[in-house]
């Protein structure tokens, strides 16, 4: 668990939120934030609890999971399928089609948290066949397209629903700044 400090009698419930309630028990009014406050001595513990994350924007879960869950700054996305937000079917037209949906629906859970493809610090690739691996960067490379993500990609014996590609995320809501790396030889 997560602990952040602060002194008694404070009036903000967390950084990111102007509502100056006390920091006791309690959702913080706006909808951002979930804590729990406990005493100890002169200071108070903030102890960090998930936040759920679901927008009808990006299709529904198909078993029992949410699209996203955060903690902190942290956000965990479920891993997404290239299927249609209205009709949860997978859409038409190969890896191709497939991976531009996923990322579509990728982008509506992120933007449902504030969040766009630079929050992105790393993803999971699963791919019916390697064999569309070079398919899957072509389009890959239209969502992220500097600093890129750290990523590990696997070839799965089987999909849900059959599908060509299925990834998930994690990104953090923390402004993140930064220059691309360079290529260190040994």
């Amino acid at each position: 668990m997560m602990f952040f400090k602060f002194s008694v009698g404070s009036k903000q419930c967390c950084k990111r939120c102007t509502c100056r309630e006390e920091v006791i028990n309690q959702q913080c009014p706006s909808g951002r934030s979930q804590f729990r406050v406990r005493k100890s001595g002169q200071d108070m513990a903030r102890v960090l609890i998930r936040r759920i994350i679901n927008t009808v924007k990006a299709p529904k879960a198909i078993g029992p999971y949410n699209q996203a869950v955060a903690v902190g700054d942290t956000v965990y996305l479920s891993g997404q399928l290239g299927m249609d937000p209205k009709s949860g079917d997978l859409v038409e037209g190969g890896i191709e089609a497939e991976a531009h949906q996923v990322f579509k629906n990728m982008k509506s859970v992120l933007n449902h948290d504030g969040l766009d493809f630079s929050n992105v610090v790393k993803c999971t690739v699963l791919l019916a066949s390697m064999n569309e691996y070079p398919k899957l960067n072509e389009v890959y490379a239209k969502y992220f397209t500097e600093n890129f993500p750290a990523r590990v990609a696997f070839q799965a014996a089987g999909l849900p629903k059959n599908a060509r590609v299925e990834i998930d995320c994690i990104a953090v809501k923390t402004k993140l700044t930064g220059e691309s790396g360079e290529t260190l030889e040994a």
